[in-house]
């Protein structure tokens, strides 16, 4: 057996051949249906606790994914063939539950898909819309940069500069080369007053537009650049 990095599941292997999640109450939450023929001997969790990998005595090492929407989607499969599930009353929390099970796990929509269904929106200037968009796409995929910088986008339209600049700062970590992010990121900080960290932002961007071979938007940057610096 092995906790999870969060401490909140304990994964379980036995003679049965079975591997198991549960809660620290010892409530099972579930199980992976035939795991092995023979006994489990060993069971861990990924540091990031999304993947758990086991052993058995027959010589396989498997890994099983145990993600958020991984095991909503195994809730909400046991909940479907419930009689209540079928045609829940209005107002109760089954009709609540239905709702999520049709949201995130039977007809779930892809981060890519929330991600292009928010630039449209964003497009059309509906801001609050976009930004529901983004962040659907965010929670299946805390990954997800192109979704992070259309959020930071939405933000710094709707004026709300720091949380925008929180989420250009993800975009950079994760690509170092995203010259997009860096000017973005350098219009907030102009707009917060704070002229070093605009000036270093968008002299960044310049370097990568330059080095990208972008240049219509190298010379705008450029432009931004020397304005900053009057």
């Amino acid at each position: 057996m092995a906790f999870s990095p969060c401490g909140r599941w304990v994964v379980s292997g036995g003679s049965d051949g079975l591997l198991r999640l549960w809660d620290l109450q010892g409530n099972a939450v579930a199980r992976f249906e035939d795991a092995y023929k023979c006994s489990v001997n060993s069971a861990a969790f990924s540091p990031d606790g999304k993947v758990i990998v086991s052993g058995g005595f027959g010589g396989t090492v498997r890994f099983w994914y145990c993600s958020w929407e991984y095991w909503l989607q195994v809730c909400c499969d046991k909940l479907g063939d419930r009689r209540m599930f079928k045609n829940p009353q209005k107002g109760s929390s089954e009709e609540l539950a239905w709702q999520i099970c049709q949201k995130y796990a039977w007809n779930r929509q892809s981060p890519k898909q929330w991600n292009n269904q928010g630039v449209a929106k964003l497009k059309q200037k509906a801001y609050a819309a976009a930004l529901t968009d983004f962040q659907q796409a965010i929670q299946l995929n805390s990954q997800y940069t192109a979704a992070y910088y259309n959020r930071g986008l939405t933000y710094t339209y709707l004026k709300r500069y720091q949380a925008a600049i929180d989420d250009f700062d993800k975009v950079v970590a994760a690509v170092p080369t995203y010259a997009d992010a860096y000017y973005s990121r350098g219009i907030c900080w102009a707009q917060l007053g704070n002229r070093q960290a605009a000036v270093e932002n968008v002299r960044k961007a310049a370097e990568l537009y330059q080095q990208q071979g972008q240049e219509q938007m190298y010379q705008r940057t450029v432009e931004f650049l020397s304005q900053l610096q009057q």
